[in-house]
């Protein structure tokens, strides 16, 4: 027990909260919505984050002002779950994600336009393509797998 609740003893408004939240949890329930978190996996899966990209051969590597860009992660996206909500992804394919190696665009800015790419194939290359000459080997990150697990989230605060 704290020191000022055995000086003062238990609030009236406690209850009272606590009914208060009793009588808005069906509205906060409403508010949920379905993700995908991605948790590390230890097992061999094509979902990962960083390393190198398993692009197909016929897809470059995005580049944008004349440089490659750097490789965040690929989503094999059927790893994802049943019990997903998919919000219109296929259910077969890759997603991979690249970002300006220097991170210096936030995409506000109309002349960010092409700092970053994500890219759909259907179906992954056969081997992890190595970094184009030109990336900067401090923006090649390592490798972890990662698992795509369904989650319930809810919106930001400040959403209306």
């Amino acid at each position: 027990m704290s020191f000022l609740k055995s000086l003062f003893g238990k609030s009236d408004n406690d209850s009272k909260a606590k009914a208060g939240i009793e009588e808005h949890l069906d509205y906060l329930k409403s508010l949920r919505s379905p993700a995908i978190a991605l948790f590390a996996s230890s097992e061999a899966k094509n979902s990962r984050i960083g390393g190198m990209p398993s692009l197909p051969d016929d897809i470059p590597w995005p580049e944008w002002q004349e440089k490659p860009l750097s490789f965040l992660c690929q989503i094999d996206l059927s790893e994802i779950p049943d019990a997903c909500d998919r919000h219109g992804l296929a259910e077969f394919g890759m997603i991979y994600f690249f970002y300006d190696e220097e991170q210096s665009t936030w995409g506000f800015d109309p002349k960010d336009e092409g700092s970053w790419r994500v890219v759909y194939a259907t179906s992954p290359g056969a081997s992890p393509r190595s970094a184009p000459s030109g990336l900067n080997p401090d923006y090649l990150y390592i490798e972890k797998r990662v698992d795509l697990t369904p989650i319930e989230t809810f919106p930001d605060w400040q959403d209306d």
